[in-house]
């Protein structure tokens, strides 16, 4: 049983705790927001909204101040104090049009506005659904400021003001837009299809915008974003959701700026900051498939930190920057670079980031570069990346399963058989190095060179690279034997490359095989190009270049473009099998050599568009499959020039007809055809012009003929004087060039007679009732036909089986006496052979018997058997 006592220590607890409670309340912090939670939060719920005209308010002018309003509305109560703040709930206003939904100007007092629905403002930069002008200690809550002319909620001049989960969504201009205004909160809210998301223009410390979802503002294609900072400073960004907008996060001319904790998804660009200095950070933040991540433009003292970027087509770029720090960044799958470093940059630090099927790029700017801090904790796929500077000597042991290697200013290295998958390799301002039996993977380039002088690149093997050598400004090199395929593009000289040797290389299967444009005096030659979209482009002010002896084939445009160059030479390449046109010259394109090439199999072989092109040295030109003139003369020289298809009207003078030898084709015999004792009937097809002399020979393994003239047949005697089994049938032609052209086919030749072996019957072996049977053999691989005849010949009678009888109807209607059986078989080419066997038939007698004989033996026979009986009988 519970006692007195006991329920006075319960009561005493209760009493303690409710103090503890209290006093514990007491000494939390104050602020608006939690205000409104706790103090107010059962007020903010209402299941109406009354339609009311705009509301303009003035709180220095008595006829709208706050006072007066509250006094003659009852959508407004409250007294504008802390704990009894102004509040405007539950209505619904249609601007028309004309003027702002709700303004409020020179408001010092407490005030909320609440649920409410605020459309159709006036049009222009100074109008909005909700409009706060020279307005402090206020809050702006689970409003509907949509689809108005100008802004959907506008803070001019404005301070310590909340905005919490509101919608601003189809306004016309911004749909939150801060200007002048320091010390603001806009979080929770939801802006959507405005011209602008979020905008902060020329405010002051403090304004934090968080955990905003800020999606499709990109009425503006370029100057629209989700969330813009412009003249700002001291401005906090966190948790928003902000996606498929034109930008994702702009600032211009700012300082004092974190990006903390966003996602930024489907922009056109993700975050970018230009004109701005002093204390960015971008921390911690998630961007994905946007053009690029996060750039940094004429930016100063900048942290990127612990980002997660992907299939972006940039992760990061810096142009015009000082002081930036980019640390613990995954950037993965971005198509272009994970991070790019342009122009006028100083004092870089890249360190412990980890990109994934991207790479660093750096633009070539060699007193900026020697100011960057690369280390090797980047990784690239998970392998190193290498930054050395000003190094002389590396070998391959300064390399260990490098990601990507980038050397500045660093001569005489000598790099072989590394493999380097992820980042290629880079070489800027570095002169007299060998890049040798590598294999490479580069997901930008495979071998980038840049202001770099006499370097040679042999053997290498470069793969899904976007391009697999790329050159800028780089003279007196050489690129020997490489293999390049599955690259956006084989060989790329860029801009002001001279003097360089490209020869020997394969360069298969990519989007360009080899593109050229302001570069000059370089050499091309016995180079394989093939399988790539277009195989040579010599594109702007590529001019005074060779291009000798390559073979450019099966390229499904153009085998060769030329564009806006000059004087360009192209001698001895074969142009086979393109689909589009063999060699283009393009408009504004002049005074190039073509001549000695071979084009193929092209759907167009050539189009010259140019001016003052020649086709022909004066003395020869090319050889073209659709020439359809003669060389009646045999100077292997076209007698009629060739048309050129194309604007320039042009025409190569001297077409070749190429002297290649005869090309016979035997039709008939086919290998292995068997023939006999007659010669095979010949059937040849010759291609060549000018035919001079046809000749043949025959020849076994034992045995050769004399060269005999061809008249159109084999000659019997000559067939006669090889002997029986395989052997050779050799053609020759020559023409009046002089050449000589063969082919060959092996038949062969059975001029022996098929054996055959009789094993029964034998030699006069006698036969009375039963016909005879035969076993024979026949030795014979051409076996066609057997047969025997018992009359000497009148009556044949063919079979097949080895083992079987004389048919016995004939054998029947031969007499009696010897007999002679003749075994014939006849193989394919005619061939018989036979064999012959003498056999007895005797026809039993009827006469000379015991007379009576039957009748004894029948009546002894019954004689026996009686007394068989009778013995039986008697027993």
């Amino acid at each position: 049983m519970k006692t007195k006592s006991y329920y006075f220590k319960v009561k005493l607890s209760l009493i303690l705790s409710i103090l503890l409670i209290i006093f514990a309340v007491n000494k939390i912090p104050f602020d608006f927001e939690h205000n409104l939670h706790t103090v107010k939060l059962d007020d903010m719920k209402s299941s109406g909204k009354a339609p009311v005209n705009p509301i303009f308010i003035n709180d220095t002018d008595p006829d709208y101040s706050w006072s007066k309003t509250a006094a003659d509305n009852d959508w407004c109560s409250g007294s504008g104090s802390w704990g009894d703040p102004y509040v405007i709930k539950n209505i619904t206003i249609n601007g028309n049009s004309s003027s702002n939904c709700i303004e409020i100007h020179n408001s010092y007092k407490y005030f909320i506005i609440k649920n409410c629905t605020v459309y159709n403002s006036s049009i222009g930069y100074d109008f909005a659904g909700i409009t706060l002008e020279n307005v402090n200690n206020s809050l702006i809550f689970e409003n509907n400021c949509s689809y108005n002319n100008g802004h959907g909620i506008h803070l001019t001049n404005s301070f310590n003001v909340t905005l919490l989960h509101n919608l601003a969504q189809n306004n016309i201009r911004e749909g939150i837009f801060l200007r002048l205004s320091a010390n603001n909160t806009v979080r929770n809210n939801t802006v959507v299809n405005n011209h602008r998301g979020i905008r902060v223009n020329d405010c002051g410390a403090n304004n934090i915008i968080d955990n905003n979802s800020v999606y499709e503002n990109s009425e503006d294609p370029i100057n629209s974003a989700g969330i813009g900072i412009y003249f700002s400073h001291n401005t906090t960004i966190t948790r928003n959701n902000i996606f498929n907008n034109t930008k994702g996060i702009y600032f211009t001319d700012t300082s004092n700026i974190t990006l903390k904790g966003n996602i930024m998804t489907n922009n056109q660009m993700g975050t970018h900051l230009e004109s701005s200095n002093n204390n960015i950070k971008f921390i911690d933040n998630i961007l994905n498939n946007c053009n690029w991540g996060i750039s940094l433009s004429s930016i100063k003292e900048s942290i990127v930190k612990n980002n997660t970027i992907f299939s972006c087509e940039s992760g990061i770029i810096i142009q015009n920057t000082e002081n930036i720090s980019l640390f613990d960044n995954n950037i993965i799958n971005c198509s272009n670079q994970g991070i790019e470093i342009y122009h006028n940059n100083y004092d870089i630090t890249i360190a412990q980031n980890n990109l994934t099927n991207c790479d660093i790029y750096l633009s070539p700017r060699f007193e900026q570069i020697s100011t960057y801090n690369i280390s090797i904790s980047n990784l690239i796929n998970g392998k190193p990346v290498y930054f050395y500077t000003n190094e002389m000597g590396l070998t391959a042991s300064n390399f260990s399963n490098p990601g990507q290697i980038i050397l500045f200013n660093c001569n005489n290295t000598f790099i072989s058989n590394l493999t380097v998958f992820g980042g290629g390799s880079t070489l800027l301002f570095c002169h007299n190095n060998t890049l040798l039996d590598n294999v490479i993977q580069g997901q930008s380039y495979g071998l980038r060179l840049d202001y770099c002088h006499n370097n040679t690149l042999f053997n290498n093997t470069i793969f899904d690279s976007r391009g697999a050598i790329y050159l800028y400004r780089i003279e007196d090199g050489n690129i020997t034997e490489n293999e390049l395929f599955n690259n956006g593009c084989g060989i790329q000289l860029d801009l002001e490359c001279f003097n360089i040797n490209v020869s020997k290389n394969i360069i298969r299967d990519n989007i360009g095989g080899l593109s050229l444009q302001s570069s000059e005096n370089n050499n091309f030659t016995l180079n394989r190009i093939y399988n790539n979209t277009i195989g040579i482009y010599n594109g702007e002010s590529g001019n005074y270049n060779n291009y000798f002896f390559n073979d450019i084939l099966n390229n499904s445009w153009d085998g060769i473009r030329i564009s806006y160059s000059s004087n360009n030479n192209l001698f001895g390449n074969n142009i086979h099998n393109n689909n589009e046109r063999g060699l283009a010259i393009d408009s504004f394109s002049n005074n190039h050599l073509i001549f000695n090439n071979t084009f193929v199999g092209n759907s167009l072989n050539a189009q010259d568009n140019g001016t003052n092109n020649q086709w022909d040295n004066g003395a020869i030109g090319n050889f073209w499959d659709d020439y359809i003139g003669y060389d009646l003369n045999g100077d292997g020289i076209g007698d009629t020039p060739y048309n050129i298809s194309g604007l320039a009207k042009c025409v190569d003078r001297f077409p070749q007809i190429i002297k290649l030898p005869p090309q016979i084709i035997i039709e008939s015999p086919h290998t292995n055809e068997l023939f006999g004792y007659n010669p095979p009937e010949i059937e040849l097809t010759i291609i060549s012009p000018n035919i001079d002399t046809i000749w043949y020979f025959l020849s076994n393994e034992t045995k050769k003929t004399n060269n005999y003239n061809f008249t159109g047949e084999i000659e019997q005697n000559i067939w006669n004087s090889i002997g029986n089994g395989s052997l050779n049938i050799e053609f020759y032609a020559n023409n009046s060039y002089g050449l000589i052209g063969s082919s060959e086919v092996q038949v062969r030749k059975d001029i022996i007679s098929p054996q055959i072996i009789i094993y029964s019957p034998t030699e006069n072996q006698e036969f009375t009732v039963d016909t005879p049977f035969f076993n024979i053999s026949v030795i014979e691989p051409n076996l066609e036909s057997i047969w025997y005849t018992i009359d000497g010949g009148i009556t044949n009678h063919t079979f097949t089986s080895l083992t079987d009888t004389i048919d016995e109807a004939a054998w029947d209607t031969i007499s009696e006496g010897s007999i002679t059986i003749t075994f014939f078989a006849r193989d394919t080419v005619g061939n018989i052979g036979s064999e012959s066997v003498v056999v007895i038939k005797i026809t039993p007698s009827t006469e000379g018997g015991i007379p009576g004989f039957n009748i004894f033996l029948i009546i002894g026979t019954i004689s026996v058997i009686s007394l068989f009986i009778l013995k039986k009988k008697f027993k």
